[in-house]
């Protein structure tokens, strides 16, 4: 392509009242092409990759930040491995680009009304609709394309997580679970409506009100992932050991407190404690330095060993989730680390 090619292309290309050109520009990678990954298997070339990708957290999880972004071209085509190091003697970077088909847009015009709700080629809708004899009606059928061409179809009173789809079938989004889930809203409600703003606003909107109508809708996507998965997932996160007035404490968060979704005076957690010294649980107090903090102080008479916290999260009498479960371990009272936790099982 020549300089003339170049000019030739930007001519039939529309500008904005200042005569200014919008373009869009992907970072370079570091590191050699190793060409895009699969999000089922593993790589036989990667001596590092043992896991299928299918198993992988961060690919399951990230259905559900694609579903908030509405990022429905989801497929090895917009994946690259980069090599980073010398032959022989690196390792692979994975990387996703081409965010282009996010929120409303496919990349040239607006979405269908049906994108993020069905694949492509959905067979199951295709026989629904066949049983049914044309008597089923999508619930995404009453969608409609905003009014504004800058937001296109970008929407949240239909949105359903549970229910949103790529355009492509994706083995790693198929196995994904509650936990995976909730590792991915973790990450999305971190993002304030102010944050939000901010995001939206180093897009440089021509119009104010499409910048205020998408970031509208992203606050109520992301309300709405809140909304299942921390309910479905206790959200209780952000586990230390902590020296306080009380002496060593296991503190951590309630995030449906802390990302707004709920009221500190309807949610109440409750503990049970055993150790290496004494296995059989017994109550103890939780303490609320701040809203949506806990804190769970130590057994005065507990010097070293292990600890197990049985903790439980209520709401307005009914619980949150399941049990979750914080295993402790004390070379001595000044030496602790958390060993492990799990939101299902002992």
């Amino acid at each position: 392509m020549t300089d003339a090619d170049l000019a030739a292309v930007l001519e039939r290309v529309p500008r904005d009242a200042r005569g200014l050109l919008r373009t869009l520009a992907s970072r370079k990678l570091e590191g050699a092409p190793a060409g895009p990954f699969s999000f089922e298997g593993i790589r036989m070339d990667d001596p590092n990759d043992r896991i299928p990708h299918q198993h992988r957290r961060e690919l399951r999880g990230f259905r559900i930040i694609s579903a908030w972004l509405n990022n429905t071209d989801i497929r090895p085509g917009n994946t690259l491995d980069m090599y980073i190091g010398p032959p022989g003697k690196g390792y692979l970077r994975h990387n996703l680009f081409d965010f282009g088909t996010s929120l409303g847009s496919t990349g040239n015009d607006p979405k269908l009304i049906r994108t993020g709700y069905e694949l492509y080629v959905d067979y199951h809708e295709i026989l629904r609709n066949l049983t049914a004899i044309g008597g089923h009606v999508p619930y995404w059928r009453d969608n409609i394309p905003s009014a504004n061409p800058a937001v296109g179809m970008f929407e949240s009173d239909n949105f359903d997580p549970l229910r949103w789809s790529p355009n492509w079938s994706n083995r790693a989004f198929e196995a994904m679970t509650d936990r995976d889930a909730f590792w991915a809203t973790r990450i999305i409600a971190r993002f304030s409506n102010d944050d939000i703003d901010s995001l939206v606003s180093a897009a440089h909107y021509s119009d104010p009100d499409a910048a205020a109508e998408i970031s509208r809708v992203l606050a109520e996507r992301r309300d709405k992932i809140k909304a299942i998965w921390f309910n479905r997932v206790t959200p209780l996160d952000e586990f230390r050991l902590q020296f306080l007035s009380t002496g060593l404490s296991l503190t951590f968060d309630d995030l449906g407190v802390t990302t707004a979704l709920a009221t500190p005076d309807r949610r109440t957690c409750i503990a049970r404690v055993s150790s290496s010294d004494d296995p059989s649980p017994v109550p103890a107090d939780v303490l609320n330095p701040s809203p949506g903090r806990h804190a769970v102080p130590f057994p005065q008479e507990f010097h070293s060993g292990h600890m197990r916290f049985d903790l439980d999260l209520i709401s307005e009498g009914r619980p949150v989730g399941k049990r979750v479960y914080v295993f402790a371990f004390c070379s001595s009272p000044l030496h602790c680390v958390i060993s492990s936790l799990s939101h299902h099982r002992p």
